[in-house]
């Protein structure tokens, strides 16, 4: 799961696994925190 700062991800990946789904992950941080430490990030594909 992936949002702009790991919030959202975060309770929606809470759901899926309290719903069943085994193998959720989500981006620590999401965009924000990757784009932070300098990580490559393409847009608009």
């Amino acid at each position: 799961m992936v949002c702009a700062t790991g919030q959202s991800a975060g309770e929606s990946a809470e759901k899926m696994s309290a719903t069943g789904f085994n193998q959720v992950s989500m981006l620590k941080d999401g965009v924000s925190g990757w784009s932070g430490d300098n990580l490559p990030l393409v847009r608009g594909k």
